[in-house]
Parts: structure tokens; sequence; C-alpha cells
């Protein structure tokens, strides 16, 4: 896998996607293909880690990364600097600290060429029935849609100042 993997990734909350998301991502981490059964940290074997190049600072925690993609897919690199990933690829980054898992990240690449994201918390203090009320009560707030203005130009910064 080259090293060169662009991907920006945004830390969203699951229960925040935007409406037009197709579908929710699962609930659980262990039931987004990363690990080969629930309460294993043993990996599936389709799933491939990898370093990016120019790895972004974190406050110092340590990043695991892996991919994943569909049975027979590969990723269309014929343009370096925007490479077209498979519908179903699926990315993982792993933060932890102190040799402490504190969050994994999902990117997954949907049917219509979206991109679906999801963070999941690791709270070992709380329970099953704990992380489902906080999973209800999450996804009951209403999605944020950000609207970014339109880059200007650089002679017309100055004008706008």
């Amino acid at each position: 896998m080259p090293g060169k993997l662009a991907i920006a990734v945004l830390a969203i909350l699951a229960a925040s996607l935007s409406p037009d998301t197709p579908e929710h991502p699962p609930t659980w981490l262990h039931d987004t293909g990363l690990y080969a059964a629930p309460g294993t940290n043993l990996l599936r074997a389709e799933v491939v880690s990898f370093s990016p190049q120019y790895p972004l600072w974190s406050d110092g925690a340590r990043k695991r990364r892996w991919i994943a993609l569909p049975p027979g897919a590969a990723i269309d690199a014929s343009q370096p600097a925007a490479w077209e990933f498979p519908a179903g690829t699926r990315l993982w980054k792993e933060f932890s600290v102190r040799g402490r898992r504190v969050e994994t990240r999902l990117i997954e690449r949907l049917a219509d060429g979206a991109w679906r994201f999801a963070a999941y918390a690791m709270y070992k203090h709380f329970n099953d029935e704990d992380l489902e009320a906080i999973f209800a009560f999450l996804k009951s707030i209403p999605a944020i849609i950000n609207r970014v203005p339109e880059p200007l130009p650089p002679a017309d910064v100055a004008a706008a100042d």
C-alpha cells in the first residue's frame, strides 16, 4: 500500500450525520468490520495497516490506521492527487494515550460516492445500557450543517477588510 494515502479525517459523532446520509453507521465499533470477532483485538484478514507519509499531530496521541477494500476492488490511483476509492472502502484510525485506546474513527465510502464518518470512544466504565442511553441522546440532537463561504481571490481579501 503506498504511503501517500491522503484522506481528510473529520471527527464527527455517528449521531450527528447530515440528514442526506443514506443510513447511520454501525452503533458499535465491533460491528464496523475492523475486528474478526467482538471482544477481541484481532483484525480481520482483509484489514491492512498503513501509515501516511505526513501524519498530523494529535497532542502526542499514538495513532494506528487500517484500510479494507471490498473483495476484488482496487483504488484508482490514475490521478495521483485525486485517488478514487471504491464503494465499500473502510478506513479506521485509532488514537491511544499513554497506552490506552481512547477513540477509533471510521470513514466509509458509500455506493453513491459520499463518505460516511463515525467516531467510537472507549468507555470501559460504562455498561451497554449506559452506552445505549448516551447513543439515544446523541441521536436526538439535530445534525449540524456547516456552511463554508466561497473563497475570495487574493485581491478581494484586501478589499473585504
